[in-house]
């Protein structure tokens, strides 16, 4: 976001100095300038947070198992302010015994997610699409090898 915001006013028909002044800092008066500080502070900010969101991403944990069952993040939530702060509410668990299969789904469009069948039905882990392929991999494997474990 900080990157794309940087290169608003640019036009390739202007000189170099011209642009810079439009994108970085404006020097054509203490109104611009002003301005144009807050602005690149903000981009800057932008840039920053995003740097530390990817730095720090494997630290949030969205799912965890143990000899219990499986504890996850749900996104639940009427309005969107409830929704975006699901990393705040606790874990659901969902007991080994309740759980009837769990599927691994490579879709194209979708991409890879993790649905679990209960007796209630179907149910797609939509807060695990942010791990990665081998975390999802992992947490499929080890609930399929406890359902197999229960079922023998």
């Amino acid at each position: 976001m900080g990157i794309a915001t940087t290169f608003i006013g640019f036009d390739i028909k202007r000189s170099f100095w011209n642009n810079f002044q439009s994108m970085i800092i404006d020097f054509r008066g203490i109104m611009h300038f002003i301005v144009s500080i807050l602005l690149l502070l903000f981009r800057a900010g932008f840039i920053f947070f995003g740097y530390i969101t990817i730095k720090y991403r494997s630290k949030i944990i969205r799912a965890k198992t143990d000899d219990k069952g499986l504890y996850f993040k749900e996104i639940t939530g009427g309005n969107k302010l409830e929704r975006l702060s699901f990393d705040l509410n606790p874990f659901t668990l969902l007991h080994y015994s309740k759980i009837t299969n769990i599927y691994y789904v490579e879709d194209f469009w979708k991409g890879n997610y993790l649905e679990i069948e209960t007796r209630s039905g179907r149910k797609i882990l939509t807060a695990l699409n942010v791990l990665s392929k081998s975390d999802k991999n992992e947490i499929y494997n080890t609930v399929k090898k406890q359902i197999n474990k229960k079922n023998c």
